[in-house]
């Protein structure tokens, strides 16, 4: 599978993965939505559901949410 279709894109829902939460732990088990991508490298922008504002973070720290 190519790394392209792997990567999040705009407008998926996420939750944090394992190594996310172990290392946001304040973060760990909330849910949100992916706002931007950047192509040049593996952060992705994503604003958590209830933040007015939203976060930068590697996109290994994100995985899909089940629903």
């Amino acid at each position: 599978m190519s790394d392209a279709l792997l990567k999040p894109q705009t407008g998926d829902r996420f939750k944090l993965s394992t190594l996310g939460a172990e290392r946001c732990p304040g973060l760990a088990g909330k849910v949100g939505t992916v706002i931007k991508r950047r192509l040049d490298s593996g952060i992705v922008t994503v604003r958590f559901d209830g933040n007015r504002n939203s976060t930068s973070l590697h996109r290994d720290y994100i995985e899909p949410t089940d629903a």
